[in-house]
């Protein structure tokens, strides 16, 4: 059975409960801290123009539309609306960037608290997420990564409710309402939000084995939440389809362009009359680009699953570990097996460690428990 941080605690602390919160002040303040960093480097100090995907989008929010041939419209909506409020200047296209940033950073720390009652693992991921280079680099531009980002943290957030997915955490299904929207939603800005609903699928399976004839009753009962999530993801959604539709199905050209198949926009790479083609740097690049864009920190929670994950899956205590793995890995082995079929790029992956730097964070208030016991 896993225990709180409360439970951990030395036995001399005065207030456990004041302590934690302390934890929770310090994440709130470290992340408006950054941001706000952020937001004055942008408006005072960077000296850098727009990139290409950057000046890219900003043209598409000149022409606003229901979508577009290779995204989703709600990147150019929403610099469309920054700078119609603050004009057509650098930080004002990017200062959404930063703020959906900070608000990613605040769900994996929150994240990180739910699933293991743990203050400090809270604050330890979001620490963990500031110190990531791919998600350092999401906050000072403004590209479909930041909000896309964003919206599967809350999609992530909302979930943990609705399946009661941690220590300390009910069972509310009325959230699957809100994960509906944050998929719809994220779906705008990046059509592999869809992948979401993959470890959706298999935290809400794993998390209701072994439960009595009353659970199952109760499960049941929530499904009108679930059909009502689906609705509201299909709402927000919805400009895509209606756009695909008037302009004859463009979306699914791009798509299959990226994976080089026959039917896509770009040069096939994989077709039936040219038989199987594989280049092993495809696979050797990505593994090496994901461990540069993570560093250290996907090696902190590659090792606490390694060393959790039997109970975390054996035991209804780990059902919060066990909702961040299952919505997380499964992203990371998507794009993997992708890298047989094509050359993957190295942000793609980057919603799979939304939830494991979460684990990361609980991987670092682990080690700090122990050096507090043994007053180090």
């Amino acid at each position: 059975m896993l225990t709180s941080e409360r439970d951990k605690s030395p036995v001399s602390s005065p207030a456990p409960h004041a302590a934690g919160e302390r934890w929770t002040k310090w994440m709130l303040w470290l992340v408006a801290g950054v941001t706000l960093l952020r937001i004055a480097y942008l408006i005072w100090f960077c000296p850098y123009t727009l990139v290409e995907d950057e000046a890219h989008y900003w043209e598409w929010s000149r022409r606003l539309d229901w979508s577009y041939y290779t995204k989703g419209p709600g990147i150019a909506w929403t610099i469309g609306a920054w700078t119609w409020m603050f004009g057509a200047a650098e930080w004002a296209i990017r200062l959404p960037g930063a703020i959906a940033s900070g608000l990613t950073t605040l769900c994996v720390g929150l994240l990180a608290k739910r699933a293991f009652d743990s203050e400090r693992a809270g604050f330890f991921a979001a620490c963990a997420m500031l110190a990531s280079p791919m998600f350092q680099s999401l906050g000072l531009m403004m590209t479909i990564d930041s909000p896309y980002a964003a919206c599967w943290a809350l999609a992530m957030l909302a979930a943990q409710r609705a399946l009661g997915a941690g220590l300390a955490v009910q069972r509310e299904p009325r959230y699957w309402v809100l994960v509906g929207a944050a998929v719809g939603v994220g779906t705008l800005y990046k059509y592999t939000m869809l992948l979401s609903l993959v470890g959706l699928v298999l935290a809400a399976w794993a998390l209701s084995r072994g439960e009595g004839a009353t659970n199952l009753r109760s499960r049941r009962a929530g499904w009108g939440w679930v059909v009502g999530g689906l609705c509201a993801a299909l709402l927000a959604a919805s400009p895509i389809v209606v756009w695909n539709v008037r302009e004859g199905w463009p979306t699914v050209a791009h798509l299959l362009g990226h994976l080089g198949l026959a039917g896509g926009d770009m040069p096939v790479t994989q077709s039936v009359d040219a038989g199987f083609h594989y280049n092993p740097m495809w696979t050797i690049n990505y593994i090496i680009t994901q461990a540069a864009l993570l560093g250290p920190v996907l090696a902190i929670a590659g090792l606490v699953i390694i060393k959790h994950w039997r109970t975390w899956w054996s035991d209804r205590g780990g059902a919060g570990g066990l909702f961040l793995v299952l919505n997380g890995l499964p992203i990371l082995v998507f794009y993997l097996l992708v890298s047989v079929v094509a050359e993957p790029e190295g942000n793609w992956p980057l919603a799979g460690y939304i939830t494991l730097v979460a684990i990361a964070g609980r991987g670092v208030d682990l080690y700090y428990s122990w050096l507090s016991l043994i007053h180090i």
